[in-house]
C-alpha cells in the first residue's frame, strides 16, 4: 500500500504542474505562437517525444536530437530530471534570443495576447482546484474536526471558558467548516473585535467572544487550542533517547487502542493505581471465589470487602486519548494488558510503562502574583480582575505564585485576599460556603435536573473526578438530598472534619464517593480560575540544593539552559530534563548583567503537599520533599511505595524540610494499607509514567450527496482558500505571521503522503488547495514568475515600448535569486521540522 500512496502523490503533483503548463500551451497555440518545448520538471531531459516531418510521434531517451528540416513548428514534449515544476518554452520568449519578427514568435503578439498566454497557467490551476473540490466532496473528504482537543491554560480559549469537547459551529455568523478554517480565522482576526464563536456543549448552544493572541512559538495569532485526537497511533516515540515501552511491546503506527484487557489483580497497590486513574468511575471486577460481579471506585479503597488478589479486572473501553494518557500516567511501571485493533483484528499487548524521573536544581517559581487572565465562569473571575496584584492571603504576605497554595490553610468561615487594584488596596472576603458550592452548582461546571440527576459535568474539572453525566445524587455526608435547593443548602453547611462524601446512584448501583478535603477546593480557586503568566524569575532558592551551591539568588532570572533560551517556568523545567545528573551551563540575569553558572540537576523527589493521615502523618509534614528511603533515591510514588514496603527492621527517611536536610528513623512495620490512607493530592507523584505514543488527529468525513451542493461548496472553498493565501502573504510582509511557518517540497510530500492514506477524496482536496496556492503565488510580481512577466507587459503598455533586453535579463537573474533563496529557506524549515 505504501508504494500505491507514493504513486498517488507523485501522479497528483505531476497533474498540477501539467495543468499549469497546459494552460500556457493551449492559449499560446490558440494565439498562433510556436511552442518549442513542453516540459514536466527541470534540468536534463530524461525522455520525450516529438513529431517528425511525416507527422508521426518519435520517442527517445536523453537529449533531444537536432530537429529535421521542416519540423521546427513541432513541440518537444519532455520529462526532466528535477521534478520540482515544469515549463513551456515559446519561440522568442527569452530576452537574449535572436528574433526574426515572425508572426509565430511570442514577442510579435499583442500585449493582450501575451497577457492571456501568461495568465492561462494560473487560470487553469484555479479551474482545476474548483473541479478538484467538487469531485473531492462527491467522493468524501476527511477534514479536521471542529471539536476542540486540549484547551491550553491561560490562553484565549481558556480565558473565554471553552473546554475540551466543545464543538465550534460558527465564527462571526459564518459556518466553520473545519479546524483549519477556525485556526485561519484566528490568525487574521482583529485584535479589538476578536471572534464571536457559536459553541455546542452537550445539549446547549451558546456564544462566546474570544480574542486571539500572537504566539511567538507558532508565529501567528492563536486561540490556544489543540486538534482533537483519536485513539489511533500516529507514531511510536523514543523516551530520553531510549527505546519506547510501546515499541518494546510491539505497538505499531495505525494500531487503534481499544482499552484495557481483563487481568487478575496482583496487589492492593495495583488496584489503587487502577481506581485512582479515573476516580469518578466504577470499575467492574469478578470475585474469583463467589463469581460475583464487584463494582469499585477510589472511594472503596479504605473498606474493601475482598482481598485484591481475589479480584479479576474485567477490562475497560477507552473513549479519548486523554483518558488513555491518564490511565498510563497513574500506573507507574505496572504491566498493562492493552486491547488493540490492527488491520481489523483485535489482539492483546502487554506494555510496561516507564517512569521518567523529574530533575530539579532547587528553585521555586518567582513569577509575581499579578493576574494576567481569568477564566470565564469561575469563582476567581467573580472576585478578581485582570491586573490585580495579590498582596496577602489570610494576612500572610505573598510575593510570588509559589506562596499562594501554602497560604490557604486553617480557614474558618472565609478566606481573605488583600490586593492592589490600580491605586487602591482592597480586601476581599470569600465565604467558604460559596467555595464549597461553586465547583458543583455553577452551570459552567455541572447542570442538575429537578430530581438531582446530572445532565452535564465539565470534562476537565474536579467535579468530573467524582461524577459522570447521568449520575443521581442521593446524599451528602450521609444526609439525604432530593432537590437542587436541598443540594445548595447541604453543600453550604460546614463540612465535618473539613471533608465531604457523596452517595451516588449510577445506573443500577449505589455507592459512596471518595472523600474530598476543603483544602483541595482552595487550590482549585487558583488553579482553575487564575493565570498569573509565566516567567523564569526565581522566588526562592532551596538551601543545600544545586542552585544554592552554584550561587543563585532570589530575583535572578534564568535566560538559558544548556544553550537553549527559556522564556517560561514550564520551558525551564522541560529543559532541565535533558540533563539528568549531568553538568549543565545555566545563564542567569542579575542586576542587568548575565552570569554563567554550572551545576548538576538532581532528582526532584516527592513533594508532600498536605500532611498525610495514618502512620505516615507522624513522619511527614506539608512542604516536605522526600529525597530517599534507606539511601535509595525516591523520585515517584512507585519508588516510594517499593522502598517503604521492602522488609526491614527500620526505615531511614531522608527529608528536605524548611531549608535543611533531615534524617528520620522509623521502627514501624509498614503495609499497603498505610499507603492507601494517603490521598494522591497529599503526596505529589510528580513524574508521569509514559509509553511513548503519539496519537493521530481525529478527522470527520465530509461528503455532499448532490452535485449542486458540491459545486456550491467548491465555490465556497475556492474563495476561502484564495482569501487565506492572500491574507497569509499580507501577514508575512507585515510580520504578523512568521516566515518559519512556510513549507517546501519536503513538507508538501509529507502532507500529500499522509492525506493519500486518508483516501482519494482527501488527497484530491489537498491537490486543489496546492493548485490554488500555485495560481496565486505565480501571480506575485517577481521576475521569472508569471506575475513578473505581467509587470513587464504593463510597463510596455504604459510606455508604448518593450522593456529593454538588458533590464529583463537583470530582472530575471534577480527573480531567480529570490526564488532560489526562498527554496533554500523553506527546505531549511522542512529539515528543522523533521528533527522536532
Amino acid at each position: 500500500m505504501t508504494i500505491l500512496y507514493i504513486l498517488q502523490v507523485v501522479f497528483g503533483i505531476g497533474i498540477l504542474i501539467f495543468v499549469h503548463e497546459l494552460g500556457h500551451f493551449l492559449v499560446a497555440k490558440r494565439c498562433g505562437v510556436r511552442v518549442e518545448t513542453f516540459a514536466i520538471g527541470f534540468g536534463p531531459r530524461l525522455f520525450g517525444w516529438r513529431r517528425n516531418k511525416d507527422g508521426k510521434l518519435v520517442f527517445n531517451f536523453g537529449a533531444m536530437p537536432l530537429p529535421e528540416p521542416g519540423t521546427e513548428a513541432h513541440t518537444d514534449y519532455r520529462i526532466c530530471l528535477i521534478p520540482l515544476g515544469g515549463y513551456v518554452k515559446m519561440a522568442g520568449e527569452e530576452p537574449d534570443e535572436n528574433l526574426t519578427g515572425a508572426e509565430w514568435e511570442f514577442p510579435s503578439k499583442t500585449v493582450g495576447q501575451r497577457a492571456a498566454i501568461i495568465v492561462a497557467g494560473v487560470t487553469f490551476n484555479a479551474i482545476f482546484a474548483f473541479l478538484a473540490f467538487i469531485v473531492a466532496f462527491q467522493i468524501g473528504v476527511r477534514q479536521t474536526s471542529t471539536e476542540l482537543g486540549l484547551v491550553h491554560y491561560g490562553q484565549p480559549a481558556w480565558e473565554a471558558g471553552l473546554d475540551e469537547g466543545d464543538i465550534i459551529l460558527e465564527r462571526d455568523g459564518k459556518k466553520v467548516e473545519d479546524f483549519d478554517d477556525l485556526a485561519t480565522s484566528a490568525a487574521f482576526a482583529s485584535e479589538e473585535k476578536g471572534l464571536l464563536l457559536k459553541i455546542k456543549r452537550a445539549n446547549q448552544v451558546f456564544e462566546r467572544r474570544v480574542f486571539p493572541r500572537y504566539d511567538p512559538h507558532y508565529g501567528f495569532q492563536t486561540l490556544g487550542i489543540g486538534l482533537k485526537t483519536g485513539l489511533t497511533v500516529h507514531s511510536v516515540l523514543k523516551l530520553n533517547k531510549q527505546l519506547a515501552p510501546a515499541k518494546e511491546a510491539g505497538i505499531l503506527p495505525d494500531d487503534r487502542i481499544l482499552g484495557l484487557a481483563p487481568f487478575p489483580i496482583q496487589s492492593l497497590r495495583q488496584l489503587s493505581s487502577l481506581l485512582w486513574s479515573s476516580p469518578g468511575e466504577l470499575f467492574a471486577f469478578v470475585h474469583t471465589k463467589t463469581k460475583k460481579k464487584v463494582l469499585l471506585n477510589a472511594g472503596h479503597l479504605t473498606h474493601l470487602k475482598y482481598p485484591p488478589s481475589e479480584l479479576i479486572f474485567q477490562g475497560k473501553k477507552l473513549q479519548t486519548w486523554q483518558e488513555f494518557r491518564q490511565l498510563i500516567a497513574h500506573h507507574g511501571d505496572t504491566p498493562l494488558p492493552l486491547r488493540i485493533q490492527r488491520n481489523g483484528k483485535e489482539k492483546n499487548i502487554v506494555v510496561v510503562p516507564r517512569l521518567l524521573p523529574r530533575w530539579m536544581i532547587g528553585v521555586e517559581n518567582g513569577t509575581p502574583p499579578r493576574v494576567r487572565a481569568l477564566r470565564h465562569g469561575t469563582l476567581a473571575a467573580k472576585y478578581l480582575e485582570k491586573d490585580d496584584l495579590i498582596l496577602k492571603i489570610n494576612h500572610k504576605k505573598i510575593t510570588n505564585v509559589a506562596e499562594l497554595a501554602p497560604a490557604t490553610k486553617n480557614l474558618t468561615n472565609s478566606f481573605t485576599i488583600t490586593l492592589q487594584r490600580g491605586e487602591k488596596q482592597l480586601q476581599l472576603a470569600i465565604p467558604l460556603s460559596e467555595l464549597q458550592t461553586h465547583w458543583l452548582l455553577s452551570k459552567e461546571y455541572a447542570q442538575w435536573s429537578n430530581n438531582l440527576t446530572l445532565r452535564y459535568v465539565r470534562p476537565i474539572s474536579f467535579a468530573r473526578t467524582v461524577f459522570q453525566p447521568g449520575d443521581r445524587l442521593l446524599a451528602i455526608n450521609g444526609q439525604k438530598v432530593s432537590s437542587p435547593q436541598e443540594l445548595q443548602k447541604s453543600l453550604a453547611k460546614p463540612w465535618d472534619q473539613g471533608t465531604v462524601q457523596f452517595t451516588i446512584q449510577r445506573e443500577n448501583t449505589t455507592f459512596t464517593s471518595r472523600t474530598i478535603p476543603l483544602e483541595k477546593l482552595l487550590e482549585l480557586f487558583w488553579e482553575d480560575g487564575v493565570f498569573f503568566g509565566s516567567s523564569t524569575k526565581i522566588g526562592k532558592v532551596m538551601a543545600q540544593f544545586p542552585a544554592a551551591k552554584a550561587g543563585m539568588l532570589p530575583g535572578d532570572v534564568i535566560q538559558s539552559i544548556g544553550g537553549v533560551p527559556v522564556h517560561s517556568w514550564s520551558e525551564m523545567a522541560a529543559a532541565l530534563q535533558q540533563f539528568p545528573a549531568k553538568p549543565v551551563e545555566i545563564v542567569i540575569k542579575r542586576d542587568g548583567k548575565e552570569i554563567t553558572l554550572q551545576l548538576t540537576p538532581l532528582h526532584q523527589g516527592l513533594l508532600v503537599k498536605q500532611k498525610p493521615t495514618g502512620k505516615l502523618g507522624n513522619i511527614l509534614q506539608a512542604g516536605d520533599r522526600i529525597q530517599a528511603i534507606d539511601g535509595e533515591i525516591v523520585y515517584s510514588w512507585q519508588t516510594f511505595a517499593d522502598a517503604l514496603l521492602r522488609p526491614k527492621g527500620k526505615k531511614v527517611f531522608s527529608i528536605y524540610r524548611k531549608n535543611q536536610m533531615l534524617t528520620i528513623t522509623s521502627k514501624e512495620k509498614w503495609t499497603e494499607q498505610d499507603l492507601l490512607a494517603v490521598r494522591p493530592w497529599e503526596i505529589a507523584s510528580e513524574p508521569e509514567a509514559k509509553i511513548g505514543l503519539r496519537p493521530k488527529t481525529e478527522r470527520v468525513l465530509k461528503q455532499e450527496k448532490g452535485l449542486l451542493a458540491s459545486i456550491a461548496l467548491g465555490f465556497k472553498k475556492s474563495w476561502i482558500i484564495t482569501k487565506r493565501i492572500l491574507l497569509t502573504l499580507k501577514s508575512l510582509l507585515s510580520a504578523q505571521v512568521s516566515a518559519k511557518n512556510l513549507g517546501g517540497p519536503v513538507l508538501i510530500a509529507q502532507a500529500s503522503y499522509s492525506l493519500a492514506k486518508l483516501g482519494i477524496g482527501t488527497l484530491l482536496y489537498f491537490l486543489g488547495l496546492l493548485s490554488l496556492n500555485l495560481a496565486v503565488l505565480n501571480l506575485l510580481p517577481i521576475p521569472i514568475l508569471d506575475g513578473g512577466h505581467l509587470v513587464f507587459l504593463a510597463i510596455e503598455k504604459i510606455k508604448g515600448s518593450k522593456v529593454s533586453e538588458r533590464a529583463q535579463i537583470i530582472a530575471n537573474y534577480i527573480g531567480l535569486a529570490i526564488l532560489l533563496c526562498l527554496m533554500l529557506f523553506v527546505t531549511y524549515n522542512d529539515i528543522l521540522r523533521l528533527f522536532r
